[in-house]
């Protein structure tokens, strides 16, 4: 993760490396060996960035809900009249800060969700390599009898 928190700096950082994504899944250009000794490494690196997207996305709800939480207090206590609980969220919700939250949060969930896809990518890889390596070491054993 970048060592900055600015968060277009880090979901941008984010979005370059799905972008690598599809190079890294495609196999051609790449020998049968090649492909199987960077597949494991290649789905830790981004099953990682998936767990860091997870945290990432629990981190921007938890200052969601703080940011909630100080508005709702503050419009409990420096309105002269009481604001029914309808009311007041309304308001709430459509202060700056929480609308940009919301939309930091919306992101990341699809950043989140992106990864996802590329893991189940890497598994469906992982079994497709499988398969070639059995259908190989079978076309071998053929060719022995």
């Amino acid at each position: 993760m970048p060592g900055n928190n600015d968060e277009e700096s880090v979901l941008e950082y984010y979005f370059n490396i799905y972008a690598k994504a599809t190079d890294d899944l495609d196999t051609n250009g790449k020998t049968l060996q090649e492909a199987c000794l960077a597949h494991p490494s290649l789905y830790l690196y981004y099953y990682d960035k998936l767990c860091e997207l997870k945290r990432l996305s629990n981190d921007v709800q938890t200052e969601l809900d703080r940011l909630r939480s100080k508005h709702t207090i503050r419009y409990n206590e420096r309105h002269t009249i009481d604001l029914n609980l309808s009311l007041i969220t309304k308001y709430i919700e459509s202060e700056s800060e929480i609308v940009k939250a919301k939309q930091t949060l919306a992101e990341v969930d699809e950043l989140k969700n992106k990864f996802e896809a590329v893991k189940e990518a890497f598994i469906s890889r992982g079994y497709q390599l499988n398969n070639v390596t059995k259908q190989r070491v079978a076309m071998v054993e053929e060719g022995l009898l």
